[in-house]
């Protein structure tokens, strides 16, 4: 990676001059090997393996490095490179000296402050270095001897036959497999080089889509949450900064964006751990994020102009709104059309309310009115033209044939609304066919006697007229409850009406008959109902995943009591108002986001357990508790916050006086202040000994 060089500016020789000298090498070497690095372990796996890639690129070379992962049977972590080799006047003049680099002024090269070779020295007292070059295979252990200062000793030297190229060994603690992991992940998924990754399941990042000089992340798990990032030569780092502001445009995508930028583009850390934000930097990223939007219109552009038919087109504009975007018109604003052609700027039309959609969930179809006709790829859109059947006579059995794995929905118009509908939207564009065309004229049932109903609200059942669910606009689901009117029954289990309150909510209307009564006697009624099995097992399926990952969250925050952590959840505003890097908020962000929990996740979470009966899940909460263990890692929260006193030893008295003001952006400003204002004197004290 090309760095600034001082040989590029002109200065006089003529001018006085003291070169400047490290006065306690073994010192330096101590700080340089053990306190630069916040996450030793993923900084050993970046820089060995970005340092074999770099031996793959001098020679132009298309084969992929080998990493070898440790297991517990063997802990050793190896990465593997057929690149040119180290020579013994590289391991002399270059591999053993902090600061020297070959990559300099190459910005086809990932490295070049001539320290990521030295990595090893953060995590081990030791490690191995085997290197093929021109016939000869050099073995050399480096290690920390008595000088404190580090050494490269060469332990072999024997003629080979194998290919040039270099071997990193290192010993790895049995306790530390799993971090070993999760680096590899992390920092090589990315890549667009080929990597053999062994003794652990590695999977590369696939995106939604790339264009230009972005990528688009894909939403697909149900832990997800936005970040904006950029990419250099493959490595990730998060944009995190103040003085980068994002547009609204990019807020109001739902994805994860990442920036792509070449070496050198943009300045980072002594460390490579992170961005360093200097006004390069954060004029680069500005100017990107500027530049996203008018990027994103072209590539949807030339993506939607694509497709053969306006109707695929429109059907596809109005899904990528939806499902790319929190605020739809921010993608209905940017100037796109078909072949010169308007799209329809939403994913519906509006029509008066007396349509009927038909949608499965579960084993059911269900229909309910509705005035907004869907304009997506998955709905079928149809009208009535049987003029003597009214809608509501139109049953699921009807349609029910007409859903499948393509066709989600099928919306039928009234018949009354069929010349107001064509002037929304053009039939014959999008394909518009009669009902006929689909479905035999539905036969007209004779009307049958109707059994005594009631219906769920407020915690009772109160008696109803039958039309009531007949005019209801909720899903209307029907049920057996006791005979004392206190719960329902299902699959031979109660569940008591007060755990029944949240149904409304999620539009459900609960209707029942009693449970002394015979299902042949209301036989004739049941299709125009959903039974309750169905329901609580579509809603397993719907929350299943959600009540899992929030009950691992839970049990997780209470195993480790990660809630006693000082400023717990307000990490993010430390952060922004630090002066400097402070490992104690890092890791409380990094906990944070790992087990946040919002209010939509907590309301399908309680309404599981109140109406599902959990279902047996422990296993599975357990296996989750162990995954989100593992990206976490173990913290002990009472010696982080001891340590955070020992170096702030004010806040002891503030934790007990000020602990319901830490929402209180003021407070923790002036915290900072607090905070600022120790370490600079600190500095200037280490500074002046």
């Amino acid at each position: 990676m090309e760095v600034f060089d001082i040989n590029k500016v002109n200065i006089s020789d003529g001018l006085d001059g003291k070169n400047f000298s490290i006065d306690d090498n073994p010192f330096i070497f101590e700080i340089l090997r053990s306190r630069m690095y916040s996450n030793p372990i993923g900084t050993i796996c970046r820089e060995i393996s970005c340092n074999a890639r770099d031996a793959h690129r001098q020679i132009g070379s298309d084969k992929p490095i080998e990493i070898t992962c440790p297991t517990y049977s063997l802990p050793i972590f190896k990465v593997k490179d057929y690149g040119p080799g180290i020579s013994p006047d590289l391991i002399e003049n270059v591999f053993t000296n902090y600061g020297a680099s070959t990559k300099r002024q190459d910005n086809n090269l990932t490295g070049g402050f001539g320290l990521g070779a030295k990595t090893p020295f953060s995590y081990t007292d030791s490690f191995n270095i085997v290197t093929n070059v021109d016939g000869v295979c050099y073995h050399y252990v480096c290690y920390i001897d008595s000088s404190k200062k580090g050494k490269a000793s060469l332990l072999s030297k024997t003629n080979t036959s194998e290919p040039n190229g270099t071997e990193i060994i290192i010993e790895v603690n049995k306790n530390d497999i799993n971090k070993f992991y999760e680096g590899i992940q992390t920092y090589i998924q990315y890549w667009a080089e080929p990597v053999i990754v062994k003794n652990f399941t590695f999977s590369k990042k696939n995106f939604l889509f790339t264009y230009d000089d972005f990528s688009i992340d894909k939403n697909d798990s149900y832990w997800y949450s936005k970040t904006i990032n950029v990419l250099i030569d493959g490595i990730c780092y998060s944009v995190q900064n103040p003085n980068i502001k994002y547009t609204t445009f990019l807020n109001d995508l739902k994805h994860s964006v990442f920036f792509h930028f070449k070496n050198g583009e943009l300045s980072l850390s002594a460390t490579r751990e992170q961005l360093f934000f200097d006004q390069k930097t954060i004029k680069a990223i500005t100017d990107r994020i500027n530049k996203f939007q008018t990027q994103f219109q072209e590539y949807f552009y030339n993506y939607l102009n694509s497709f053969a038919a306006f109707k695929d087109a429109q059907k596809t504009y109005s899904n990528i709104a939806s499902s790319y975007f929190n605020n739809e018109y921010s993608f209905y604003n940017l100037s796109l059309d078909y072949k010169g052609k308007p799209f329809i700027k939403s994913n519906s039309i509006i029509l008066p309310y007396n349509n009927v959609a038909f949608a499965q969930y579960g084993s059911k179809v269900r229909a309910s009115t509705t005035g907004r006709i869907l304009v997506d790829s998955s709905s079928l859109i149809t009208y009535n033209d049987f003029d003597d059947i009214e809608l509501e006579i139109i049953k699921p059995s009807h349609i029910k044939n007409l859903l499948n794995d393509k066709i989600k929905l099928v919306q039928i118009i009234d018949n009354s609304l069929i010349e107001e509908a064509k002037t929304k939207i053009d039939f014959d564009e999008f394909d518009i066919k009669p009902l006929s065309s689909y479905i035999s004229k539905p036969k007209i049932k004779k009307q049958t006697s109707r059994i005594t109903l009631f219906k769920f609200n407020n915690g009772y059942f109160d008696r109803v007229a039958y039309r009531v669910s007949r005019e209801d606009k909720n899903r209307v689901i029907l049920c057996k409850f006791s005979k004392d009117k206190q719960s329902i029954i299902f699959n031979d289990k109660k569940v008591y009406l007060n755990n029944l309150l949240f149904l409304d909510k999620i539009g459900v209307s609960l209707y029942g008959v009693n449970e002394l009564l015979s299902e042949e006697s209301y036989a004739d009624v049941l299709e125009d109902f959903d039974n309750i099995e169905d329901f609580i097992e579509e809603y397993i399926n719907e929350n299943k995943q959600k009540y899992i990952l929030n009950q691992a969250r839970f049990n997780v925050l209470n195993k480790f009591k990660y809630k006693d952590l000082y400023f717990y959840g307000h990490e993010q505003l430390f952060i922004n108002y630090l002066g400097f890097h402070e490992d104690y908020f890092s890791t409380i962000e990094k906990i944070t986001k790992e087990l946040k929990i919002d209010d939509d996740s907590l309301v399908s979470y309680r309404n599981f357990e109140n109406i599902c009966l959990k279902n047996n899940l422990e296993e599975e909460i357990f296996e989750e508790e162990q995954r989100i263990i593992n990206r976490i890692g173990t913290i002990d929260v009472e010696v982080l916050n001891e340590d955070f006193i020992k170096k702030y030893p004010l806040f002891e008295e503030i934790f007990k006086s000020f602990r319901s003001r830490y929402e209180n952006e003021d407070f923790i400003k002036k915290a900072c202040d607090y905070m600022n204002a120790l370490n600079f004197v600190n500095h200037n004290v280490e500074k002046n000994k």
